[in-house]
């Protein structure tokens, strides 16, 4: 008797020991910090990011384009008709070529524009900057489901392996019923309802099973693997140590979320852009140098000879309708508007860590709890299978104790991914980004 109690006790920390390394077969077996990171370098989101980042970052090189002079060359050929000429002592004095050729080269430069360069090519400095941020938003999203879909198939898998603990001790239970059935002390019912109860875990497994196929896809998703391609994973499954402070937690989210930045990324857009927009109504001086060769000029019309000119201009904006005094009001608008978003998102963030950390505690208390809910109920499963082989006990009993051991350890698994999801949670909450990629 103390050899099957010794089996039952250790049985289910060899069924957890074997599913632990059930999917470890070498170095295919991906980490956590691995998937992850094969997550941020192969998921299409962050190629497509990075590709609107290139985009935002030739918008700027463009902007600094308008810093250089604007050089270009014409060519033309011009066939007039009839010929302008006059008759002088009996000759016919034409006074322009009928073929005309130009050709030159033309530069023309902004000299001075009050800052207009500079604040347009700060306005799209600014957009590449939000583009970072949300890159970084992108980044956080994906990590966290990383993060769940791994702790989720190794929540699976224990919860597999409770459910193997489950069958095997009523596999001997059944061994035992059997025995007592030969002894005249058992009837056929209680074997009848043990196969019943045995072929209920085969069923849960089944549903159990699809469940974990269907993470193992979504997580091949992520990392960018084939889905024909097996999937190997290894990790602790325990709760991170981790010291929780609201307001540490509150101040350090203030500072590092994405979220946060991007909207006071649209704030100094909107900044830059009301600084450009009181730009309008400023003079531009810009200047203009060009040398050529066309025929035309006398004595010889029709020979090519080279010619140039040079020009500077202030253009002065008098009136345009308002159209600087609206734009500077909706300006003024949007800005409020930013500033109202801030102080919206400040308070989702706000909400999110304290959520996050309320969900942290409460899964850690039940750890504590189901741990204590386990030593119990395997001590009534002993006294029910005690009982039970005494002839005292009755089969349902015995059944129904071990559903309870079961659910007990259920709870208990559940009870430490949901810890170390909320952990993950409350790390995303923070903007904690070295934690959540698992550096």
């Amino acid at each position: 008797m103390k050899r099957i109690f010794m089996y039952r006790l250790l049985l289910p920390v060899l069924l957890l020991f074997t599913a632990s390394f059930a999917q470890q077969p070498g170095t295919d077996a991906l980490s956590l910090k691995e998937v992850i990171k094969l997550t941020l370098e192969n998921h299409p989101l962050l190629k497509q990011k990075q590709d609107e980042l290139r985009a935002a970052q030739f918008r700027v090189e463009q902007q600094k384009s308008f810093y250089f002079p604007n050089i270009s060359a014409q060519l033309s050929y011009t066939r007039i008709g009839p010929i302008p000429a006059f008759s002088f002592g009996g000759q016919n004095l034409e006074l322009a070529p009928g073929n005309n050729y130009n050709f030159g080269v033309f530069v023309n430069q902004t000299l001075y524009d009050f800052g207009k360069r500079d604040l347009q090519v700060d306005v799209s400095s600014s957009f590449l900057t939000s583009i970072k941020d949300n890159e970084e938003l992108v980044k956080n999203d994906l990590s966290i489901q990383a993060v769940r879909a791994f702790y989720g198939i190794l929540f699976i898998e224990r919860s597999l392996a409770v459910k193997d603990t489950q069958y095997a001790a009523l596999q001997e239970h059944l061994r035992i019923t059997e025995l007592k059935i030969k002894n005249g002390t058992a009837t056929d019912y209680d074997v009848l309802s043990t196969k019943t109860k045995m072929l209920e875990i085969k069923n849960e497994k089944i549903d159990l099973l699809n469940e974990k196929n269907k993470q193992e896809l979504f997580l091949k998703e992520l990392i960018g693997q084939d889905r024909n391609k097996e999937l190997y994973i290894t990790g602790t499954f325990e709760l991170p140590e981790n010291t929780l402070n609201s307001d540490s937690l509150l101040n350090a989210a203030y500072n590092q979320r994405p979220e946060l930045k991007m909207v006071k990324d649209a704030r100094t857009s909107a900044n830059l852009q009301k600084g450009l927009i009181s730009q309008i109504d400023k003079p531009t001086l810009s200047g203009s140098l060009g040398y050529g060769f066309k025929n035309g000029f006398e004595p010889n019309i029709e020979v090519l000879r080279g010619n140039w000119f040079a020009n500077v201009s202030l253009g002065i904006p008098i009136f345009n309708g308002k159209l600087t005094e609206n734009k500077i009001n909706e300006s003024n608008a949007v800005l409020d508007a930013s500033e109202s978003k801030i102080e919206q998102v400040k308070q989702s963030i706000s909400t999110e860590v304290y959520q996050a950390e309320a969900d942290l505690k409460s899964s850690m208390t039940k750890i504590s709890s189901t741990a204590e809910q386990i030593d119990y109920a395997g001590k009534s499963l002993e006294r029910a299978k005690l009982q039970y082989e005494r002839g005292v006990g009755t089969n349902l009993e015995v059944l129904d104790a071990e559903t309870s051991l079961t659910q007990a350890r259920l709870f208990n698994i559940q009870a430490v991914y949901k810890s170390i999801v909320s952990y993950y949670s409350v790390c995303r909450a923070v903007g904690d980004l070295d934690k959540l990629r698992g550096r």
